[in-house]
């Protein structure tokens, strides 16, 4: 598969919403999937027709984090060239002039909860199931999780969270402030649309301004 193919695009109107498609792996954050999010983002973030964007998974799962077979067959320097280009993309989703909201069922796993948190706004099924799993794999958070986390949970809950590496369900989520909304199973695409829409309804020079003053 093309790095296209592991994200899908599908409009409503003027929301796009972008899909990671590889639910054989739980869509697993792979290169492939890293390259094809930066594309899509960087354009629609540019794109004059597109008011809002939803990210979700394909198959039931938002994302299960990393591919841990490309993390044990890449050398140091492509490690860094993978962490630098994550980066970039979690600045496009932080820093760009469009809302993004996350739609989120099944598994937010790893770099899968990071995305989620680098999102305006969370909507998550009653039933997804959030975790920090990096240290239970001997690993540090990397996709910015750090910082993301605190911003939604403050400073010493995200340190519990990522340090015991606890896993959540969706209504923990919106106590803990991980989640904006609480969508019901089979109802989260319908959920997100209508978020989408309050927050492409905001003027957007506002909003893009709004929305850096925060960073």
């Amino acid at each position: 598969m093309a790095h296209e193919d592991f994200v899908k695009l599908d409009w409503n109107e003027e929301v796009a919403t972008v899909t990671m498609n590889n639910p054989g792996q739980m869509n697993a954050f792979s290169m492939e999937m890293k390259a094809g999010l930066q594309e899509r983002f960087s354009s629609l973030m540019e794109d004059p027709k597109c008011r809002a964007i939803i990210l979700t998974g394909a198959g039931g799962n938002f994302s299960a984090g990393g591919d841990i077979k490309q993390m044990k067959d890449r050398s140091v320097v492509e490690m860094r060239l993978f962490m630098d280009n994550t980066q970039r993309l979690v600045k496009t989703i932080v820093t760009g002039p469009k809302p993004v909201i996350a739609a989120v069922e099944g598994n937010a796993y790893g770099a899968g909860i990071a995305l989620a948190a680098c999102c305006d706004c969370v909507v998550a099924s009653r039933t997804a199931k959030f975790c920090a799993v990096f240290m239970r794999l001997a690993q540090l958070p990397d996709t910015a999780l750090r910082w993301s986390l605190s911003q939604r949970v403050g400073p010493a809950k995200a340190q519990e969270l990522i340090t015991l590496a606890t896993a959540f369900d969706g209504e923990e989520a919106l106590r803990l402030g991980m989640a904006n909304r609480l969508a019901e199973p089979g109802s989260l695409m319908k959920s997100a649309l209508k978020a989408a829409r309050r927050y492409g309804a905001v003027p957007p020079v506002a909003f893009a301004l709004n929305k850096i003053a925060y960073v």
